[in-house]
């Protein structure tokens, strides 16, 4: 039986690729932590418009987040065009992916060359991801420096960003 897709709003199909388990909370970092964990297993991703499963946690009654703010919604559309460009294929909101190792590669290498990153302009994580893209993706909840694909869905073997060899980490470590 396979898993529901990890919906995801555009611009965190940038995101994803930076995460190192730092959020707005502690429940949101928890709900991003799960969601990662679901992509490097291989979980579809389902492109929507608006908040989504990462959102979620930050979006109470007495929230006033910015999931639901004008240029937030414009940073989904910036990113849903470069990741449309990167993978040579449109993406809109209602698209399902299922990234393979290629397309994973291709969206690293254009984040990391900066490329990609129309849809980052305005966020206040931005330095913060280019940090971590400058490291080669180091710490990241999706990659690791591990050469060994493993048992994950989505194991890269000896790919490199910027000269590091990168690969996501397998599932269960």
């Amino acid at each position: 039986m396979s898993q529901a897709p990890v919906n995801l709003r555009g611009h965190h199909l940038l995101c994803m690729l930076t995460y190192v388990g730092r959020g707005y909370t502690a429940e949101h970092t928890e709900t991003f932590n799960q969601i990662a964990a679901r992509i490097r297993d291989g979980a579809a991703i389902r492109i929507v418009r608006g908040p989504d499963d990462i959102c979620q946690p930050m979006i109470t009654p007495e929230s006033n987040f910015h999931c639901r703010d004008a240029d937030v919604g414009m940073r989904d559309v910036l990113a849903i065009q470069a990741v449309s460009k990167v993978l040579n294929r449109t993406v809109l909101p209602g698209t399902t992916l299922q990234l393979d190792r290629a397309d994973m590669l291709a969206l690293r290498t254009a984040f990391a060359d900066k490329s990609s990153r129309k849809g980052c302009g305005g966020c206040n994580w931005e330095n913060f991801c280019t940090e971590v893209a400058d490291s080669g993706f180091e710490n990241s909840k999706l990659l690791s420096d591990n050469s060994g694909a493993g048992a994950g869905g989505l194991g890269c073997p000896e790919t490199s960003v910027r000269t590091r060899r990168i690969s996501f980490i397998p599932a269960g470590k």
